[in-house]
């Protein structure tokens, strides 16, 4: 046994894939490309400002809204643009808010 001729044979990590040689590398980002967005805020921040829709409301008296989270809405008097999820909240309904709708008279 001692004279018989071993050969050896690569391991399979070692052969070249010659199909994998021929692969285009993967394209590298340009570097003027906008930057996209990375935080789920910006992407709820986006969304929030295509969603919300802005009435027109009449404010008698200033008062403090509390929405989500403990999060508080200073609210003063006068004619303003208000979200209409605020200005339909129960707690603006019960301090006198009344949204603007030009095609109801009076």
């Amino acid at each position: 046994m001692a004279d018989e001729e071993t050969t050896k044979v690569p391991p399979p990590w070692a052969a070249k894939d010659e199909a994998a040689s021929e692969a285009p590398a993967p394209a590298t980002p340009e570097p003027d490309a906008p930057a996209q967005e990375t935080t789920i805020v910006d992407k709820v921040e986006k969304i929030e400002a295509e969603v919300v829709e802005m009435v027109t409301v009449t404010v008698p008296k200033a008062f403090k809204l509390r929405i989500d989270a403990f999060r508080e809405l200073v609210v003063k008097a006068g004619v303003q643009e208000m979200e209409r999820l605020h200005a339909e909240h129960w707690y603006s309904v019960a301090n006198g808010v009344t949204v603007y709708d030009p095609k109801k008279p009076g």
